[in-house]
């Protein structure tokens, strides 16, 4: 799925500069009729139209446009079977949209960053731990999450950061909402 470029104060820039609320509207407008935009299209339909809808819906397609996963359409009334390791979205006409993470993110919630980084130094930093085994020790998921992301923003990977925040979305959720009780 190509990027489209849209015009901002700064220049032309690609369509994910945006906050994901907007994410999904704007790639259309950009995007008119290439391939991949009738997919994108169904995310309305998956997702509930609410603000956390939109922002579920483009953080859907931000993990799409950095290589995350893709997303599929599934018509069970034509016989067609669901992906292996999809995540479902949501209902569609006459069928259901699912994500597929790409290989490298699937089974994410039970890697480590240690399965995405071979830097002794920086590994060190993320989960101050030596190794793998140390690290998942009584490892609650939220310090899972939260050495991919520590470990996303050092190496400036957008794609890691957009499948963690897909994939742990409910415990970073439950995790900030613990501050503001």
């Amino acid at each position: 799925m190509q990027t489209p470029n849209i015009q901002t104060p700064c220049g032309l820039r690609p369509v994910t500069c945006l906050p994901d609320e907007v994410l999904v509207e704007a790639y259309l407008s950009a995007a008119g009729g290439s391939v991949g935009a009738d997919v994108v299209q169904l995310l309305r339909y998956a997702v509930s139209p609410d603000n956390d809808g939109a922002k579920k819906a483009g953080a859907l397609l931000r993990c799409c446009l950095e290589g995350v996963g893709v997303l599929v359409a599934v018509y069970p009334g034509l016989g067609q079977m669901v992906p292996a390791g999809s995540v479902r979205v949501g209902d569609i006409i006459d069928g259901v949209l699912y994500f597929v993470p790409s290989a490298k993110y699937c089974n994410i919630r039970n890697k480590t960053a240690f399965d995405f980084c071979n830097d002794a130094g920086l590994l060190l930093v993320v989960t101050e731990c030596t190794s793998k085994e140390e690290f998942t020790k009584d490892l609650p998921i939220i310090e899972r999450a939260r050495a991919f992301m520590d470990l996303a923003e050092r190496t400036n990977d957008r794609a890691l950061m957009a499948a963690v925040s897909l994939f742990f979305a409910d415990e970073i959720a439950a995790y900030l909402a613990s501050f503001n009780e």
